[in-house]
């Protein structure tokens, strides 16, 4: 699998999840406005509240999205056999690119795993190279390849 491929599905992924966290907390703010301009009273408020609650949330998930998307940016270019961050690993149980936490994605009909570098999985694929085991939680994970 293209590294390089799978590093710009990965961006592509996240910047969807920017976009997405971006309507919505635009959606709020309409929302905020247009029942400021519509209503009065407690239960007024109870609902402003609520919409300013929502969107320091949404807040709080822009920033650190966008701080993913920051990370995603300072991952190494050149490929080294030996697994560190911005490495895809192939093992026995699947395919790992160590770069964000975000999860299962999926790359031209391919499910890879996106692990953030302090992940307790990838702390254990670090350093490694094809050829070597490693045991995490019982389960051992053959390396095939490192790219």
């Amino acid at each position: 699998m293209n590294r390089k491929r799978i590093h710009e599905v990965l961006k592509q992924a996240v910047d969807e999840k920017l976009e997405l966290i971006h309507s919505e907390l635009q959606q709020l703010s309409e929302s905020l406005a247009s029942e400021s301009r519509s209503t009065s009273g407690d239960k007024h408020e109870t609902g402003r509240a609520m919409t300013h609650l929502e969107q320091e949330k949404l807040s709080g998930r822009l920033a650190e999205w966008q701080r993913l998307r920051q990370l995603l940016g300072t991952l190494p270019d050149e490929v080294s056999t030996q697994a560190g961050a911005g490495s895809v690993i192939l093992t026995d149980r699947g395919l790992f690119y160590i770069s964000i936490g975000f999860g299962l994605l999926s790359v031209d009909g391919t499910s890879i795993f996106c692990l953030a570098p302090h992940a307790p999985l990838a702390q254990c694929l670090l350093g490694k190279t094809a050829g070597d085991e490693v045991l995490f939680n019982g389960t051992g994970y053959q390396i095939r390849n490192v790219s």
